[in-house]
């Protein structure tokens, strides 16, 4: 796309005057020298093109890159300056929170701050979306005024270095009076409105008392719904805020944290490892305290839908893996108890106690025994699994005795068979 840039450089430059902005001082200088020198340069026509907020997703978390200087919608000065537009940003968000595959998004934050459109209004999405998804930010290196704005709204923002940069939390507004510049070329500007009070801030003349206060009571009110936000969002009382954070100053990585604007310092790979660990343990987090389930999941539907219920069924699907192959390690180990002990004649009754998935050994042993005892077997033989319990069997002579002397050994068998089975732990 081919752009006339002095143009475009006169629109943009008119845009920041006299009005407004949530950005870092320092850094609008900058963009107003850059406008300056582009404007002396006359007309350039020069190649368009803009990288938009993208975002990165890995095992079930989404990092949004945001870049740059924020403005309501994208347009060919981006290129130049660097702009995330907000418009942008907010879309790439959306569809990362319809994704049942996301459980955590990230905000990559980079950026001075920028323009008043649409801060409060993407602040107050992000912030909504903690009942739907995991929302973390981090200053990677820089979140000043509307970007400071944007990440406090996460439910834990973190600076990626000890000396990132966050904070600037107020409202900055310029005045440019051209009215002389215009004189010393000649150039005499009439101004006709339907109310005095439409030009009172014009460019073509000095600001007045009435338009100062105007500008200033304007900076005044952005400036109380910056705090009261980053009260909310922050979880501080606003009188915290207003004294000890928003005072328009940068703060480096450990003074964030004592004062509250981040909650610690991690790099974002660090922020990626923690939640890959920690996607189970955040589901226990943010239910902690939660004595009524029912009413939580009613009360947050689509958290609990995305975030809760996913991790319930992951857990209960591990235990129920890890139970099935608990069971299926003690069902071999019955089955191998019966197999050691079959005395001849009872394979097919061991075949049966085998497949009624029940039986244990010892109660095989007990059903040999019993039938032997029908045999006509009468004197009683103590039992060495029962620990000294009379069997219902005897023999003292003949058969009978040689039939006692084999079931006596299939049953301490048994008895042997069971002991390694208490001995040893069940392994998967």
């Amino acid at each position: 796309m081919k752009i006339n840039l002095r143009q475009r450089m006169a629109k943009t430059f008119a845009s920041i005057q006299n009005t407004p902005l949530l950005i870092h001082p320092d850094h609008l200088k900058s963009i107003s020298t850059e406008i300056k020198i582009r404007l002396e340069q006359g007309d350039v026509v020069e190649d368009y093109s803009q990288e938009k907020p993208n975002a990165e997703i890995k095992q079930g978390i989404a990092v949004l890159k945001m870049e740059g200087v924020i403005v309501p919608k994208g347009g060919p000065c981006g290129a130049l300056f660097g702009t995330c537009p907000i418009e942008e940003a907010k879309s790439q968000l959306g569809i990362l929170a319809e994704d049942p595959e996301i459980g955590v998004i990230i905000l990559n934050i980079d950026s001075p701050g920028g323009s008043v459109s649409g801060v409060q209004e993407f602040a107050d999405y992000v912030f909504s979306l903690r009942d739907k998804k995991k929302i973390y930010a981090v200053a990677n290196d820089l979140a000043a005024s509307a970007a400071y704005w944007i990440g406090s709204a996460a439910h834990k923002f973190y600076a990626s270095s000890k000396l990132s940069v966050v904070g600037s939390i107020g409202v900055y507004a310029t005045h440019v009076d051209i009215s002389k510049a215009l004189e010393a070329e000649g150039i005499t500007v009439t101004e006709i409105s339907s109310t005095p009070l439409k030009t009172m801030c014009s460019e073509n003349k000095p600001l007045d008392d009435q338009g100062r206060a105007f500008l200033q009571e304007q900076v005044n009110f952005i400036h109380n719904a910056f705090v009261n936000d980053v009260a909310r969002n922050r979880g501080q009382e606003a009188s915290f805020v207003k004294e000890k954070m928003a005072n328009g100053l940068i703060y480096f990585g450990e003074a964030a944290v004592s004062l509250k604007f981040v909650d610690g310092v991690l790099t974002l790979d660090e922020l990626i490892n923690q939640s890959l660990k920690g996607q189970d343990s955040m589901t226990i987090e943010a239910l902690n305290g939660i004595k009524d389930v029912e009413t939580f999941a009613k009360n947050h539907p689509d958290f609990f839908a995305n975030v809760v219920q996913p991790s319930i069924r992951t857990a209960y699907e591990k235990g129920r893996l890890e139970g099935v192959s608990q069971g299926t390690q003690r069902e071999r180990t019955r089955v191998k108890g019966i197999d050691e002990i079959i005395s001849p004649g009872f394979e097919q009754l061991a075949a049966q106690c085998k497949a009624d998935g029940v039986t244990k050994p010892e109660q095989f042993a007990i059903m040999q025994a019993k039938v032997l005892k029908e045999k006509g077997h009468t004197q009683p033989t103590i039992n060495p699994i029962s620990g000294g319990q009379a069997l219902p069997f005897a023999g003292t002579s003949g058969e009978g005795s040689s039939e006692k002397k084999l079931i006596l050994s299939a049953m301490k068998k048994g008895a042997q068979s069971r002991s390694k089975v208490l001995a040893k732990p069940n392994q998967n």
